[in-house]
């Protein structure tokens, strides 16, 4: 199907599996898109999905894998849905025609499974080791930054490893570039790569990156916080000193309120001592 169908057209991937004759579409979509088949949620999806079926036998028989006198594969339609809204749209193609009376026999009949991923479970997708299905929702559902998704990425890479599996290797391998690797780091410019081992050497590469940038973070962000505990302990010695130069020796509750304050108060407060008559004038009162 790579090629029949635009790459914008919402199909995630399609491809025969030669030792049970049997092909399958993939198809994804998360509203809203400006497309006119996508008014409310998946109102027309039946009618589309009916479509790319329609081309997907189309691209068999003029390919020459049709033999002659035989009989075209079955198609296993599915829909894959990451929506928020639930999905309320048919599945089935004759309730979206208006047939009157006895045309209604010639009206198309076509229906699609619906997958509905934002409401399966981790806990069943793990229950699901071996199936694809459960692999790709994972993949869908997990930031491209985090480490699970090198976990999914290996599991494919072994269960793929069959050459009877070259083409759903090459659609996982289109997902990923369009859909995980393309999120990664859109300022930088690579190659994109051709097997699942390319990518799965590629995340461990950005993962290492995003934990050491977590890793320097945390130490810039512990010397800035350092800094400014060394500032605050200093202004509260310095004012403290100066208030018992004005005002003599401090009561609890105001060596309680200095240790309180934050460095932009205790610095203002440094300035009003030379000014204020008492020590309330300069912390303000008790309580």
């Amino acid at each position: 199907m790579d090629g029949m169908i635009p790459a914008d057209s919402g199909i995630t991937s399609g491809t025969q599996d030669n030792r049970t004759n049997t092909a399958v579409a993939f198809l994804g979509t998360k509203p809203p898109l400006p497309d006119p088949f996508h008014g409310n949620v998946g109102r027309w999806m039946a009618l589309r999905l009916l479509t790319y079926v329609c081309l997907l036998y189309q691209d068999l028989i003029r390919g020459g894998q049709v033999k002659s006198g035989g009989k075209l594969p079955p198609v296993f339609p599915l829909v894959l849905y990451n929506g928020q809204p639930k999905w309320a749209a048919t599945q089935e193609v004759a309730d979206l025609t208006a047939a009157p009376g006895g045309l209604a026999r010639w009206s198309p009949r076509f229906r699609h499974h619906l997958l509905d991923q934002g409401r399966v479970s981790e806990k069943e997708l793990r229950r699901l080791p071996d199936n694809l299905m459960a692999r790709l929702i994972e993949l869908e559902t997990h930031l491209p930054d985090d480490p699970f998704i090198r976990e999914v990425t290996q599991a494919l890479a072994e269960h793929l490893k069959d050459p009877a599996f070259d083409s759903l290797r090459r659609a996982f391998v289109v997902f990923y570039n369009r859909t995980i690797l393309s999120k990664l780091d859109a300022s930088q410019s690579i190659e994109p790569p051709n097997d699942l081992q390319e990518i799965d050497t590629m995340l461990a590469e950005r993962i290492d990156q995003w934990l050491e940038g977590i890793r320097q973070e945390g130490v810039l962000k512990g010397e800035q916080e350092g800094l400014l505990k060394g500032k605050q302990v200093e202004a509260v010695r310095m004012l403290s000193r100066l208030l018992r130069l004005r005002f003599g020796d401090l009561p609890t509750w105001a060596e309680e309120r200095l240790a309180r304050a934050p460095l932009e108060q205790l610095e203002d407060w440094i300035d009003a001592v030379l000014t204020a008559e008492t020590l309330e004038g300069v912390i303000g009162p008790e309580g």
